[in-house]
């Protein structure tokens, strides 16, 4: 795991750095011994240190061609001349050294970029966005990686053969750490899946769905477990097999429930199979927030061993909502001796929009937890100590924020809701500047419905260090544009900002889609929805811009695709674009 970048060192590299700065406080930083150097670099990631010191001298380039130094690389959105000179550079004389490689959007490269046989001292393998065609020969490749113990695939669509996936899986003998999303949708029926390998794997992670009968299939095939992480659907009836594989090592599960799985199916697994949890997170879909006893049973007969309980309800309401007095009698369920005594305490907020009521109940207890919501109707102990960890705010509305009284000094990533209304910038920093460090906030999101291009500036002037955003509309008259262009404060953020991500949600016209590439000239990625008979005019324009990297059009079919291949065939568009879709999530991916 990469280090974390921070303003000052802390605890042991304090002590250990300190000196060194105060005893080269007056040598310039070619002077510095290699070790210093050495320690400099592994606070940086691989590739900036490359891109900032590889060309200075020969003695920097020896360290990064000869040196001993475990290679960690990230392979981040960059242009194909950026990746073809950092690969024939680094990559490609570094085979032998690379211990941890990241691909972050692997349909991107060409297949023979890699070649995983030879990068024999490999540990960590992440390989994000595959196409599910692309999957199996690469897991061939790994077979031959000795020291390969931690491995993460997301492919872009479904693995068709589910069952010979997870065989080629788990002949990989020396994984401890294994993390899968494959794209499955949910199916009208699940085929059983019989594995006839056993694994070393410790902790699993399932970010895909599967039914209860396929995890105890996997179950029986990982004695070694530790940590599971699942998603599970209810399609099959359960059938517990014997003999039962006791997972005598398994201490944390964390399972997304989502549908509604019978208690009784879950009281099987845990009491036959997984009967020594000690920590348990659910999250799950209810119809319901009758359901606080039959959870006290389940945990009282099945995990006598349990010490941490974490929980989050949703609990929608598409008919009558019920009464707010209802709602506070059915949450003292949560509030009996069986939860205080053990310290397990609850909140619960309340969503209403036009098409449905929405019950959120969860643990205050959240260890880890990183996201947090401020909204109206929040009701319940909040454990200042767990606010530290949380990393993303969501902000629903301002008498939320004028009643709230902690701040959330770690937080990076700020969500503006739809029912916020944004008419004043002013409004809205002055009351979450008490809450939030504005300068610390890498990645924002604001989903009001009617956002003027000078407000969004207006808040980004506060927000200086935004690398992502995502908004859902633009409102001005294309008239008005000229104007808008020559205001201020959109000139100077378009100067200042350092944003090379947008995703733009609103149907995006070409003149909303100019003013965007105005007002962040060095985007690299942009996400939005454009109807199929703008593709061509939308590609001509963003493929003369010199910084953009790729464009992700939302909510599209293959039909785009298409498309675009009968553009390029009749000479229609000025490159030769490149296409990939991600089945799950409805998005077509295109660069050049």
């Amino acid at each position: 795991m990469k280090r974390q970048r921070t303003d000052t060192f802390n605890g042991n590299d304090n002590k250990r750095f300190l000196p060194m700065i105060e005893s080269f406080s007056n040598t310039q930083f070619e002077d510095l011994p290699n070790e210093v150097i050495y320690d400099i670099f592994g606070f940086l990631d691989f590739y900036h240190a490359y891109q900032g010191f590889y060309n200075l001298n020969t003695r920097f380039q020896s360290y990064f061609l000869e040196s001993n130094v475990p290679r960690k690389i990230n392979l981040f959105l960059m242009p194909k001349t950026t990746f073809n000179r950092y690969n024939e550079d680094i990559i490609l004389s570094n085979r032998q050294r690379i211990h941890t490689l990241r691909i972050s959007n692997y349909f991107m490269f060409e297949k023979k970029s890699f070649s995983f046989s030879y990068q024999t001292s490999l540990r960590t393998l992440i390989i994000e966005n595959i196409r599910s065609t692309d999957v199996k020969i690469i897991l061939r490749q790994l077979t031959s990686l000795s020291n390969l113990t931690s491995l993460s695939i997301s492919t872009l669509n479904a693995i068709r053969n589910i069952n010979s996936f997870y065989e080629q899986i788990f002949r990989l003998s020396t994984l401890k750490y294994l993390k899968l999303l494959v794209g499955r949708k949910y199916p009208k029926f699940i085929s059983p899946i019989t594995i006839n390998k056993h694994t070393s794997i410790e902790h699993l992670i399932f970010n895909h769905g599967m039914d209860l009968n396929e995890l105890i299939a996997l179950l029986s095939s990982t004695p070694c477990l530790r940590h599971l992480s699942a998603m599970l659907w209810h399609k099959t009836n359960f059938e517990l097999k014997s003999p039962c594989n006791i997972m005598t090592n398994l201490t944390y599960m964390s399972l997304r429930l989502c549908s509604n799985i019978p208690f009784d199916d879950l009281q099987k697994i845990f009491i036959n199979h997984c009967p020594f949890v000690e920590v348990l997170h659910i999250s799950t879909y209810e119809r319901n927030i009758n359901y606080a006893n039959e959870w006290k049973r389940l945990m009282s007969l099945s995990l006598p061993n349990l010490r941490v309980f974490n929980i989050q309800f949703l609990v929608y309401f598409t008919t009558q909502p019920p009464q707010k007095n209802d709602i506070e009698q059915k949450m003292k369920l949560f509030n009996s001796s069986f939860w205080t005594e053990r310290q397990w305490l609850f909140e619960y907020e309340i969503s209403m929009t036009i098409d449905n009521f929405k019950i959120i109940i969860y643990s205050t207890k959240s260890f880890g937890r990183t996201k947090y919501k401020i909204c109206d109707e929040s009701h319940g102990v909040i454990d200042i100590n767990h606010l530290k960890s949380v990393d993303h705010i969501k902000i629903s509305s301002k008498k939320a924020i004028n009643q709230y009284m902690y701040d959330f000094p770690h937080a990076t990533k700020l969500t503006l809701g739809h029912t916020l209304s944004i008419t004043s910038s002013a409004m809205i920093i002055n009351e979450i500047i008490g809450i939030l460090r504005l300068k610390q906030i890498e990645v924002l999101a604001i989903e009001y419905a009617y956002l003027c291009p000078v407000i969004m500036c207006e808040l980004l002037d506060f927000m200086p260090n935004i690398h992502t955003l995502t908004f859902h509309s633009m409102s001005f008259k294309e008239n008005n544009t000229l104007s808008i262009e020559q205001n201020d404060i959109f000139r100077s953020i378009s100067k200042r900002n350092l944003i090379k991500n947008v995703t733009f949600r609103e149907y995006c016209t070409l003149y909303k889609l100019k003013l965007i590439l105005k007002l962040f000239p060095r985007l690299q990625c942009i996400r939005l929805d454009s109807k199929l008979e703008h593709i061509q005019l939308i590609l001509e324009y963003l493929s003369d811009n010199n910084h953009l990297i790729l464009v992700c059009f939302l909510g599209a079919s293959r039909c785009y695709i298409g498309r675009i291949n009968k553009l390029i065939k009749a000479g229609s568009l000025s490159y030769n674009f490149k296409t990939a879709h991600d089945d799950r999530n409805r998005i077509v991916y295109v660069w050049w």
